[in-house]
């Protein structure tokens, strides 16, 4: 029933019912106020466990990334001497 909520998470719980009924889980009756209530809380408990599943996911993911080194060697480039902002083109009035 979990992997039916983590799919349809936006379905009521009336959609839980039938769904259960299909998988010939549950009697086919009519769903009493008791049978609403407990398919609520179990629909509730499923989403704060699914938001809670993806925050230790993506904080795992943020433990485990490796962020880019700031600064650090240029390497060749910092061999070559730069040109200034507003150097000549090349010519020489000498």
């Amino acid at each position: 029933m979990a992997d039916f909520v983590r799919g349809n998470t936006e379905a009521p719980v009336e959609a839980m019912f039938i769904h259960l009924g299909l998988q010939k889980r549950y009697p086919r009756t009519v769903p009493n106020r008791d049978d609403l209530f407990v398919l609520t809380l179990f629909h509730a408990a499923c989403k704060v466990a699914f938001r809670l599943e993806a925050d230790r996911d993506a904080e795992e993911a943020a433990r485990t990334a490796q962020p880019a080194p700031a600064g650090g060697w240029p390497g060749e480039q910092a061999m070559r001497p730069q040109p200034e902002a507003f150097s000549p083109s090349g010519f020489s009035p000498r």
